[in-house]
């Protein structure tokens, strides 16, 4: 036999991670602008670094959506895995993180980072620094500023500040990507709600 209440709960446990399931994915993310128009004609590299003292909460940066010229691979060091135009991922496991990436210059370059890990909910003294900077690789020379172009300060729980000393970059928040659920969840939702309502109309008949 059919046990009513079980599916009910079933149903309703379907339809609370479903709507739950946006929430889950969420977390701080956003889209890196840098126009190099004003460098035209210089070589350059990007430098990525994710840094943090070894007794911070832990925490990640994830790097997608590149687009501009980027080409070879110059260096990495500590915690970092992929490559670029793929996901890059950057872990503070260690003081220093980095991916140095050899550019042409005088384009727009943007790709898209994500914050995740213990930082966004577990209290700690320390958090953990992400940065991009443009340097000259026949110099060494910083492009646009005295350092990284842009900076995120990651300070747990969950605290994450820009900041964007220069005008060439633009940094936009994004939004959490919207979750379909499954087909088979679907059903589930439908038949627990059209259950619910019919032991409703029968409890009414029942109660006259």
């Amino acid at each position: 036999m059919f046990d009513i209440k079980k599916i009910i709960t079933k149903a309703l446990l379907a339809v609370t991670f479903a709507l739950g399931a946006t929430a889950a994915w969420a977390g701080p993310s956003y889209h890196v602008s840098i126009d190099s128009s004003k460098f035209v004609g210089n070589g350059g590299a990007m430098y990525f670094s994710f840094n943090s003292v070894q007794a911070a909460t832990s925490a990640f940066a994830d790097v997608t959506n590149f687009s501009g010229a980027f080409e070879d691979e110059i260096l990495r060091g500590g915690s970092v895995l992929g490559d670029i135009p793929g996901l890059v991922t950057f872990a503070n496991s260690g003081a220093d993180n980095y991916l140095m990436q050899s550019v042409v210059l005088g384009g727009i370059f943007g790709f898209d980072v994500h914050f995740r890990g213990d930082f966004e909910t577990v209290a700690g003294s320390f958090g953990a620094l992400f940065g991009v900077a443009l340097v000259d690789l026949d110099t060494g020379e910083y492009y646009g500023g005295n350092g990284n172009l842009v900076e995120f300060q990651l300070t747990p729980p969950g605290v994450v500040d820009v900041d964007n000393p220069t005008r060439i970059v633009t940094v936009t928040p994004l939004l959490p990507p919207t979750s379909v659920p499954e087909p088979s969840d679907l059903l589930l939702v439908m038949t627990g709600l059209g259950l619910v309502a019919f032991v409703r109309r029968r409890s009414g008949k029942a109660a006259r």
